[in-house]
């Protein structure tokens, strides 16, 4: 029902909320809706095709929060398609806990290179490991706003999290906050993506790792985890925090 909605059955006795414009070529009634909010319903695969088919008119939508509706690779896939073409002014997507792998984030270089207002990008708790991250790298230097970015429990190992970090401290003068808990890190993994993080932007741009699981002995892998050992010397000790510093002064 709620799909048909989004699809068809528009309220137009809100004349402010539509207007027509030519859109790929067609002349088409444009949703003037800029928020929208469908988190915990289970649309599921079907329901992401058709939400990204109504999605594409919504030329005015600067918030798109997605979270946990069984989307899975098929309807993150078909919402990140249409958006690659609408939608130029989004500030927020956010689709985390949607079972979504690197297949389904195949699009999202092409969603966001025209998205330079974003600034809130969530993709937690999609298992999209080490090819997701990296799709996710290439699409950083096109979000020159971009100050949340929230991968956790995304199936990072030590490679992809540092190989993040470097990134996004060459890309961005600035960030408020880089989520990377409950992945697969090392105790020194952990420790370098911290040290590397807060030296540039501060221990306050980087979230907690409280649930943090790191590889098994026997899963462990040089190409997913080993760190070079130069970065290990320079980034690979664990330091004091300010505040820690403050209290014992104390």
């Amino acid at each position: 029902m709620l799909i048909s909605a989004l699809e068809n059955n528009y309220d137009m006795s809100d004349a402010s909320a539509y207007n027509f414009q030519m859109h790929k070529g067609k002349l088409v009634l444009i949703d003037l809706t800029s928020f929208i909010d469908l988190s915990e319903n289970n649309f599921h695969a079907e329901g992401g095709v058709a939400l990204g088919n109504a999605i594409s008119s919504m030329q005015a939508l600067r918030t798109l929060k997605l979270d946990d509706m069984g989307l899975e690779d098929e309807g993150v896939s078909s919402i990140l398609h249409e958006l690659c073409d609408s939608c130029s002014d989004l500030e927020v997507l956010s689709f985390k806990y949607n079972d979504a792998t690197s297949d389904g984030i195949k699009s999202l270089y092409n969603a966001l290179k025209n998205k330079a207002k974003l600034f809130e990008l969530r993709l937690g708790g999609n298992p999209i490991e080490r090819e997701g991250c990296i799709i996710v790298q290439k699409a950083l230097p096109s979000l020159n706003g971009l100050q949340v970015l929230d991968m956790e429990e995304c199936g990072l190992h030590n490679n992809s999290a540092i190989a993040l970090c470097d990134d996004i401290i060459k890309i961005f003068k600035s960030i408020s906050k880089l989520e990377l808990d409950s992945n697969n890190l090392t105790d020194t993994g952990v420790i370098v993506v911290t040290n590397k993080i807060t030296e540039v932007f501060g221990e306050e741009s980087l979230g907690d790792f409280d649930c943090n699981d790191p590889p098994e002995m026997e899963d462990a892998t040089d190409e997913l985890d080993k760190i070079q050992d130069d970065i290990v010397k320079q980034y690979g000790t664990e330091k004091k925090s300010s505040n820690s510093s403050e209290e014992e002064k104390v």
